[in-house]
């Protein structure tokens, strides 16, 4: 089994992705999964524990790298593909790990979908709104004050605690710490300007064979409690991939982008295209713009 990762920001086309993919019979894309969770609290507990901490120290490596194995092995035993893709957005803070299980860093894939920052804090918005007429969602429970206004919410969503904030760091930190040529950078637009472009791209990094995908049907075969997530519809997907226009203008006005963090955010939205491209090599699919 080939092991890859899906991650990246909050909507940008991860979902959409996934279920695309799994039109191709050779891949099993999972949806948002906690295996990362799992895998952590295994490295943990033989670091924390007396009594595996009794034991001498290259042996308990051994011995903890052949337990994570043997829980990512288990998680998809009874998957009977050879192409298995976890989704997370936290894979890229233990890449080193990954790559140690794996034999090595070339062996860690990575697609990260990304997408303009300020249609994706449009999105939370579309989907606040949404969630409000049958009830709250857990971060306006987390922080009433801040969610009172249209401003205050685009702010905690951006903390670094929080799902945008969170990812974004979490992409930047793995480009610094040298892993970007193992990051596809994938963005909402140019996946649904270009699909076909974009996953035989996808497949050239995974080195597989391409496979031809029915961009016009895409079933929706990841489900997801959104009850959970605290937002009604935030897994859904369209069934058909074709471009949509920026959101942005159309949720927001100008008191939020008139406003200094929106001028930092319409700023922070260049740093993916900057990371794409400043290597001899391609890296992904960003817009030109």
């Amino acid at each position: 089994m080939k092991l890859c990762f899906l991650a990246g920001l909050p909507r940008s086309g991860s979902t959409l992705l996934a279920n695309i993919l799994l039109q191709n019979p050779k891949i099993h894309v999972t949806a948002t999964s906690g295996l990362i969770d799992v895998v952590r609290a295994v490295r943990d507990i033989c670091d924390k524990n007396p009594l595996f901490k009794a034991i001498p120290h290259e042996e308990r490596d051994r011995m903890k790298l052949d337990m994570i194995r043997g829980v990512i092995r288990g998680r998809f035993n009874a998957v009977e593909t050879s192409i298995c893709f976890d989704k997370n957005r936290g894979w890229p803070t233990i890449f080193e790990l990954m790559a140690n299980l794996f034999g090595g860093k070339d062996k860690v894939k990575a697609i990260i979908c990304v997408r303009d920052l300020r249609d994706i804090l449009a999105s939370f918005e579309k989907l606040y709104r949404k969630t409000l007429e049958t009830s709250s969602t857990t971060q306006e429970a987390a922080d009433f004050i801040a969610h009172r206004t249209a401003l205050g919410r685009a702010e905690f969503i951006m903390g670094a605690k929080e799902p945008v904030g969170y990812s974004m760091d979490v992409v930047r930190d793995a480009v610094t710490r040298g892993w970007r040529e193992q990051m596809l950078f994938v963005d909402y637009e140019v996946l649904c300007k270009q699909p076909t472009k974009v996953l035989g791209g996808i497949y050239g990094f995974i080195d597989e064979a391409p496979f031809e995908h029915d961009i016009g049907t895409v079933e929706q075969v990841t489900v997801e409690d959104d009850t959970f997530h605290g937002f009604v519809g935030l897994h859904d997907i369209r069934p058909k991939v074709e471009p949509q226009v920026p959101q942005w203008p159309l949720v927001f006005d100008s008191a939020v982008i008139s406003t200094p963090f929106w001028a930092r955010v319409t700023e922070g939205a260049k740093w993916w295209k900057n990371v794409n491209y400043h290597r001899d090599k391609p890296g992904g699919f960003l817009p030109d713009h």
